[in-house]
């Protein structure tokens, strides 16, 4: 989702199955240590000693500043509804709903 949305004009349509879409959010719950399945310190190795990453590497901020774009890149977005990443993915379906980007949602049961 990341590199489609950083180069529209290479691509034609992506499709996230259960994606880390909320990055942002996710860097964070890592960094506080709520993340058991990965360290602060992986985050650090990717975006330096604060951990933060850049707008560019934000699907939320590049969904957002693409929806009104012509030549943007078509959307389907699939989460299980008990998938661990379920909250992350509604808050990427909002942010791509209220800003009009016009994307496909679908979710059914299932986790990960």
């Amino acid at each position: 989702m990341k590199i489609a949305l950083n180069r529209p004009e290479k691509y034609e349509a992506v499709a996230s199955l259960s994606g880390v879409l909320d990055y942002v959010g996710f860097t964070e719950m890592v960094l506080a240590g709520n993340w058991e399945d990965m360290s602060p310190q992986e985050i650090q190795s990717f975006h330096g000693e604060a951990g933060k990453p850049e707008e560019w590497e934000n699907p939320l901020f590049l969904v957002e500043k693409l929806a009104k774009d012509e030549n943007r890149p078509r959307l389907i977005q699939f989460c299980g509804t008990e998938d661990f990443l379920y909250e992350n993915n509604q808050k990427f379906r909002k942010v791509a709903e209220s800003n009009g980007y016009g994307h496909v949602y679908m979710e059914g049961p299932g986790g990960s």
